[in-house]
């Protein structure tokens, strides 16, 4: 059995300004031992990312579906 689970946190508007993120941070989660972590990945992180070659082009990363052809962030 599958299931489509989404998560929705309300994060105050001054919350966020506090650990510096907004619309346009790039945020990374994973599970481990119980615990559902989020982090900001800082712009030099993504960068390097990128670039290491960690981070991919839409058309070739796995978070787009194969069917629709759309990214899981935008849904």
């Amino acid at each position: 059995m599958e299931f489509d689970v989404k998560i929705k946190i309300d994060l105050p508007e001054d919350v966020a300004e506090t650990i510096g993120i907004n619309e346009d941070s790039y945020l990374e989660t994973y599970y481990e031992k119980g615990y559902l972590y989020i982090r900001n990945v800082p712009d030099e992180e993504l960068n390097e990312m990128i670039s290491d070659g960690r981070v991919y082009a839409c058309e070739d990363c796995e978070l787009v579906c194969p069917h629709c052809k759309r990214c899981i962030n935008e849904v």
